[in-house]
């Protein structure tokens, strides 16, 4: 299966940046998510996405990007997004994702805010809501969990299931959105 997307690398003084043309599918994705973790575990943990030339992101690859910030911010960085198109803050503005992460226009200020992130001393607190929101994926993993070892559900299915539901939604409002 050929990749939708292209992805480049350039290292700068204060982060890695992410070069996304094309689509970014379930694949394209899982290929950004490897890229992001090779670049993390290398205490690269500053990332910004020049998104300007991306012209879609489904739910998987919102997904990923979610879970590449928060692992970004627990190792003391973050993700940062540079020049994302319409039709991305659009998709990424459904349950209100797009405002998890900084935004800039030009490469320069994108740079240099992760500059002045070094030199905050409280760097990225975790809030009230942050903390509710992992307690409550607990007891909601717990449930499943529960529920699964019971034979009331297939976990897989239902994981399977959920994945299929944000795919047809995010594939309604990219319809919509295209209208």
């Amino acid at each position: 299966m050929r990749s939708n997307v292209r992805i480049t690398i350039k290292e700068e003084e204060t982060a890695l940046v992410f070069i996304v043309e094309g689509e970014m599918g379930k694949s394209e994705a899982e290929t950004l998510e490897r890229m992001m973790n090779e670049s993390l575990a290398l205490g690269k943990v500053n990332i910004l996405l020049d998104m300007e030339h991306v012209q879609f992101v489904d739910s998987f690859a919102i997904k990923t990007l979610l879970r590449l910030h928060r692992e970004a911010l627990t190792a003391g960085g973050g993700v940062k997004l540079l020049r994302p198109r319409t039709i991305v803050k659009k998709f990424m503005t459904i349950g209100r994702v797009f405002e998890l992460f900084n935004c800039y226009e030009t490469r320069v200020e994108a740079l240099l805010s992760f500059k002045h992130d070094s030199h905050t001393e409280a760097r990225h607190p975790l809030s009230q809501l942050d903390i509710e929101a992992r307690r409550q994926k607990r007891i909601i993993l717990n449930l499943l969990h529960l529920l699964a070892q019971k034979g009331l559900i297939d976990i897989i299915q239902f994981k399977d299931e959920l994945d299929r539901l944000s795919q047809l939604v995010f594939e309604i409002y990219r319809d919509e959105l295209s209208r």
